[in-house]
């Protein structure tokens, strides 16, 4: 069984981690990276403990989102990466061009000023989680506003520590 930390496949060693903490060329650790992620082995590379800009970091999830997205071919895989990456549009994309119409358009909702918007988010959260979608449903629930619970459900579900940070470091408060 995989450890706590997630991450299938080997594990980087924790010397790896805490020199790339200190490397000045994150970008380019991180371009090396993203080629090589496969099904749950992106939280071995730890990116969400050793590149410290947010930004950078988002890049990150985008191009993750988009290396999951085009391995499975399914939406629901890439979008916590996504939605922490702040591209719902390319998330709602996605889903239109699945036929699943409904989705799509309703990850064009504003879900930052309308309180409706947010409550549907977390309500299809508790949802997807009954279909053990979990990326899935920690999205919404950061689109709802519920970041704590998207972070609880990585913790305690998933027991993924690297997507509960990450979440953490990306998701609007």
């Amino acid at each position: 069984a995989p450890p706590p930390g997630g991450g299938g496949g080997g594990l980087v060693p924790s010397i790896a981690v805490a020199l790339a903490m200190h490397s000045d060329s994150h970008t380019a650790l991180l371009q090396r990276a993203v080629p090589l992620v496969g099904d749950e082995s992106w939280a071995q590379y730890k990116a969400a403990v050793w590149v410290s800009s947010s930004e950078e970091l988002r890049r990150y999830c985008e191009a993750l989102g988009r290396k999951l997205y085009q391995r499975a071919r399914d939406p629901w895989e890439a979008a916590l990466f996504f939605v922490l990456a702040r591209k719902t549009s390319a998330l709602s994309q996605l889903f239109k061009a699945h036929d699943d119409a409904k989705v799509a358009s309703f990850l064009l909702r504003d879900f930052a000023s309308c309180e409706h918007s947010r409550l549907a988010a977390r309500k299809n959260a508790f949802s997807l989680m009954g279909k053990h979608k979990f990326g899935g449903a920690a999205a919404f629930f950061i689109l709802g506003g519920s970041v704590k619970e998207a972070v609880h459900l990585f913790i305690y579900n998933e027991r993924n520590l690297d997507a509960a940070l990450l979440i953490c470091r990306l998701a609007p408060p």
